[in-house]
């Protein structure tokens, strides 16, 4: 009984640290749902300060990096990449503004500029000039804050790096005055900044992360109450010396033909030995030898 239960836990550990496995692969791929870093990324700086000096350029004013808005654009990219779409809204219905309502940015105005397989942020700024929507977004004088994300990742087999850029005015609270309306709001916690496809991920790795935590300690006591019975019938092996035994030649029976007139017979020699046996003479063979044998007294049957 308790030799199944262990194979029953060995099984299910070794199922258990597989699918943990799987979903440490799927969080990556995914990525980490943690407040983006914005300076942390050479391309995403580079498309705020592009999109800054073309707005000061033309008399606009420049937009504040917004930590919730690039939390949502990283979202939005990562959610690009793994759902293999490449659009405003997802296939499953959800807008470019649910992401930013997600990370609980309240806004008044809102844009987005997508971008994909393009190597430099130059490129990429100067083929949003040259599409009238994205240019628009670039030049809305109502913007006041941004946020950028270039993700890279396999899109359609193949790799490259998706560039979301969101726009947006926020919409004045009660506890908020024009000063610090535009002031970028506190980091948001990474629960909050979650997408959907990285919380069951989440779910599932605790529930597999718990079920180790039983299963492991109940394999090793299993293990140890097993260890004395399998060792119990353990016994020593004796290796036998034969180099001194003796081999002895074994008996053989030795035939014999009877004689032919005007031929010898010659003698059998016995397997394994140089001596040969003696041949037996006829009567010899009929009569078993004895010493002292009485003699045989005819008798008569009456008739």
């Amino acid at each position: 009984m308790l030799k199944e239960t262990e194979k029953i836990l060995l099984a299910a550990i070794l199922f258990l640290l597989l699918a943990r496995i799987f979903i440490i692969t799927a969080g990556n791929y995914a990525g980490d749902s943690s407040i983006y870093d914005t300076s942390s990324n050479p391309q995403s700086k580079e498309i705020i300060e592009l999109t800054n000096s073309y707005r000061q350029s033309i008399g606009l004013n420049q937009l504040a990096i917004n930590p919730r808005l690039t939390q949502a654009a990283v979202n939005k990219a990562k959610d690009i990449l793994a759902g293999g779409y490449f659009n405003h809204s997802s296939p499953t219905g959800r807008k470019f503004s649910d992401w930013i309502k997600e990370v609980g940015y309240t806004y008044f105005y809102v844009g987005e500029n997508l971008a994909i397989d393009f190597q430099n942020s130059q490129d990429t700024f100067e083929a949003w000039l040259k599409s009238e929507t994205h240019r628009r977004n670039l030049e809305q004088k109502e913007f006041q804050e941004t946020g950028v994300a270039a993700i890279n990742g396999n899109y359609d087999g193949r790799k490259t790096t998706v560039i979301v850029q969101l726009f947006g005015t926020r919409a004045l609270a009660e506890n908020l005055t024009i000063e610090n309306a535009l002031l970028p709001r506190p980091l948001i916690k990474t629960d909050e900044a979650a997408t959907d496809f990285q919380k069951p991920l989440k779910a599932a790795g605790n529930f597999f992360d718990l079920m180790l935590i039983i299963c492991a300690p109940l394999f090793l006591l299993v293990l140890w109450i097993n260890k004395p019975k399998n060792q119990k019938n353990i016994g020593k092996i004796i290796i036998a010396d034969t180099s001194n035994d003796q081999i002895k030649p074994t008996a053989t029976l030795s035939v014999s033909r009877p004689k032919s007139p005007g031929t010898k017979q010659k003698p059998i020699k016995n397997a394994g030995s140089n001596n040969p046996t003696k041949l037996l003479s006829p009567e010899s063979r009929l009569k078993p030898p004895s010493k002292n044998r009485p003699p045989i007294i005819p008798t008569r049957r009456p008739q």
